[in-house]
């Protein structure tokens, strides 16, 4: 059967249509908020239909290496559900979305593994045209709702605009975090393609929505992303050295950004630059109130939370621990909660994590692709040590499965 399926046809065998239709109907769902709404109770089901459907398309492909890692990783989802999350997410409302999470990080090892021409431009067009269509609409909506972003998951006030965020499909903090990974996309675009005004105009739409919403970290990425990408990969180690103490710098910088901030307002107040001020004076506020959300000291304290969790059970965490998380894990870092919640379970599953998607990279990307890759990694890697990020898909779909279309269809230069 598996034969007849592979002969050279080009109709894909339906293994491989099952997986691609399962990611679009994932990827328009968690790219567009207004689906929550136009859905309404269906939406379990077809969440529910769309994961079966990813996983049918696995167990026909018969890649059982694939698809064991797969049902692994579900294992450990539900696992650190019961030790930490559940105190603070129902299940469908965190293992449903860390499973998305995974099925993305799946998917971009089965299109590496695998070569689906037709079916890599369809998807990774399809979810770049979702992204665009919410971007704008989040451009559009914020002189009326400039906060929704930031507090849509607030519960003070994510219930009086709740409603109204859904309906005007303004993207979450989730979707911003995730467009920041398709920005190297964009710039590689920019880059490879002949088209240059065109991805140039689309990285710029992507950039204003990330600018407007007050999500002052997920600028921070997308710049270093630009730079990063187009300072390119270093040719020995000196440079590599140098790379990463500008990198370390930059960090260190961003930790006194509020005062540096601070400054831009005052002197753009005194020079007659109202409009900038202003921008400055919000984005001032948003580092310096004094919430774990907003202030870098309360941020830091909340990892050490987790950490010193780890350090009292550094085997197995909360697992076995008969007392709820709230107060032994900081929910403020994926990497500080994996550590506290599961222990050396985290920790290895971590390592794994990273070695697995190192040696795809290595063995079935291009050198010169190479670099641009690891960078979106290292960078998925770092925005997991300062925030929770597994149940927010966006960020494994733009990090993950869009790179790997991207890097097929430049290497048969299809774009």
């Amino acid at each position: 059967m598996r034969k007849l399926f592979r002969v050279e046809t080009d109709v894909p065998p339906l293994s491989s249509l099952l997986i691609m239709l399962s990611l679009l109907l994932l990827s328009i769902y968690y790219t567009m908020p207004i689906m929550i709404n136009l859905l309404g109770s269906l939406r379990h089901l077809y969440l529910a239909g769309s994961v079966f459907m990813f996983m049918l398309g696995l167990f026909l492909d018969r890649d059982a290496k694939l698809f064991f890692a797969f049902v692994l990783m579900e294992l450990l989802i539900l696992l650190l559900w019961k030790s930490i999350w559940n105190a603070q997410m129902g299940f469908g409302n965190y293992v449903m979305p860390v499973s998305v999470f995974n099925i993305y990080f799946t998917a971009a090892h089965y299109y590496l593994l695998n070569e689906r021409a037709a079916e890599e431009k369809l998807l990774f067009y399809a979810i770049l045209a979702v992204n665009t269509i919410t971007a704008v609409t989040t451009i559009l909506t914020f002189r009326s709702n400039p906060w929704a972003v930031r507090n849509s998951t607030r519960t003070d006030i994510a219930e009086a605009t709740k409603y109204r965020w859904r309906s005007l499909n303004i993207g979450n903090w989730n979707y911003l975090y995730g467009v920041v990974f398709l920005v190297p996309c964009l710039v590689f675009l920019f880059c490879c393609s002949r088209h240059k005004l065109l991805w140039a105009a689309w990285l710029a739409v992507i950039m204003v929505a990330i600018l407007v919403s007050e999500l002052t970290i997920a600028l921070f990425f997308a710049l270093m992303a630009i730079v990063l990408i187009f300072i390119g990969k270093p040719e020995n180690r000196l440079q590599f050295l140098i790379l990463l103490a500008g990198i370390v710098f930059v960090v260190a910088f961003a930790a006194y950004l509020d005062k540096f901030v601070y400054f831009l307002r005052e002197l753009t107040e005194n020079i007659g630059l109202g409009t900038i001020a202003k921008k400055m004076d919000t984005i001032y506020i948003l580092l310096t109130e004094n919430t774990a959300t907003g202030n870098a000291s309360d941020r830091m304290n909340l990892y050490g939370t987790s950490l010193s969790t780890f350090f009292d059970h550094p085997l197995t965490g909360m697992i076995f621990v008969k007392e709820s998380p709230i107060g032994r894990i900081g929910f403020h870092s994926e990497f500080c909660d994996l550590l506290g919640g599961i222990g050396l379970i985290g920790l290895s599953s971590l390592a794994f994590f990273l070695y697995e998607r190192y040696a795809m990279i290595k063995l079935y990307i291009a050198e010169e692709f190479r670099w641009r890759v690891g960078i979106i990694t290292a960078g998925v890697f770092l925005l997991a040590v300062l925030n929770p990020i597994l149940y927010a898909p966006q960020i494994s779909m733009n990090a993950f499965l869009m790179p790997t279309l991207l890097v097929h269809m430049l290497e048969r230069q299809t774009v």
